[in-house]
């Protein structure tokens, strides 16, 4: 019998069943469907937004077409919550299992396969890219959350392009900042309206975010980061640079986030594989203090007149001061 857990007291049990196959039970789990004979767990996959994981199926049922049955009842759910376009994170030993039951392999590495349910989504998103192809020998790239943009970001795009001719920026569309994905547009395209040689472009689903990225397949001891900044890099590299001829990478310094300054290093090596340039750019400074958009989001919160806050004004960029004038920001 299928049925959907209640997670809050059935938690244990799931955990249970996920450690006979070295499967860990991410907090994230919003819905957890099981399959059940006598009451005891016999398969099992989990939805955690967009992502479907979790997935294991006991050897009583594998062989007779039950991990089909299994998708398409998680795939209903996801559906009934209005989610179309769902990705799964597995290790690369279940290529072939999944490709049989034809989901699309959209990247693999050495240690994460990921799946997404058609291969439709991204040639519509691939599509959409190649609009905005422009022939040049020098095509640039940054990858932006912008939350929100300040001086130091429009700093960085300035030294940008004085090495190339094209400067493609990708801003990350999850909406998990203080400033959501439209507002974060809004101000990126208001602030950049007036370069013809800049193309901003939503990154969708396929940037990942290292705060949606699952970790449930990996081994304790793992490199997390190493493993996810792997997968972010070969991704970009081979579904979205190709396609817009971009030869250029460009990232800000990072001097004190460790986790960052790691993700750059592995950056320039896995860039160095796809033939695509990297560049580091020392991030932009007021009174020998880098310019921080989590210190404008500090001031925001603990300052009720933050619009009259000298500082707050001399970090943000015009676009972004301008927008905090007409909007009300929640503080969440």
């Amino acid at each position: 019998m299928f049925r959907y857990l209640l997670l809050a007291y059935e938690r244990e049990k799931l955990e249970l069943f996920l450690k006979r196959f070295d499967l860990r039970c991410d907090e994230d789990i919003e819905y957890a469907l099981v399959y059940e004979e006598n009451e005891e767990i016999k398969a099992s996959a989990c939805i955690s937004g967009n992502i479907v994981k979790c997935i294991a199926i006991d050897k009583s049922l594998q062989g007779n077409n039950f991990s089909a049955t299994l998708l398409t009842q998680i795939a209903d759910k996801l559906r009934e919550l209005n989610v179309n376009e769902y990705f799964i994170f597995t290790k690369p030993c279940n290529v072939k299992i999944f490709e049989s039951l034809g989901l699309y392999l959209l990247c693999l590495t050495k240690d994460v396969a990921l799946f997404e349910n058609t291969k439709l989504n991204y040639e519509n998103y691939k599509f959409e890219l190649a609009k905005h192809y422009k022939r040049a020998k020098k095509i640039g790239s940054i990858v932006m959350n912008l939350n929100p943009m300040s001086k130091g970001h429009l700093y960085l795009i300035q030294k940008a392009l004085k090495h190339c001719e094209i400067l493609h920026i990708f801003i990350l569309s999850e909406d998990l900042s203080m400033f959501n994905t439209k507002a974060r547009l809004e101000i990126v395209r208001n602030e950049l309206k007036d370069y013809k040689n800049i193309i901003i472009h939503e990154s969708k689903n396929y940037i990942i975010s290292k705060a949606t990225f699952p970790t449930y397949f990996l081994k304790d001891n793992a490199d997390v980061n190493e493993i996810y900044s792997r997968l972010d890099i070969t991704l970009f590299a081979t579904k979205i640079a190709p396609i817009l001829g971009i030869n250029m990478r460009f990232f800000g310094t990072e001097p004190k986030d460790k986790i960052t300054k790691d993700y750059n290093q592995k950056a320039k090596e896995i860039l160095k594989e796809f033939k695509i340039k990297f560049y580091e750019i020392s991030r932009a400074r007021i009174n020998k203090k880098v310019i921080s958009a989590s210190r404008i989001r500090k001031i925001i919160l603990n300052d009720k007149d933050y619009l009259n806050n000298k500082e707050l004004k001399s970090l943000c960029a015009n676009s972004t001061y301008e927008y905090l004038k007409n909007n009300l920001i929640t503080k969440n």
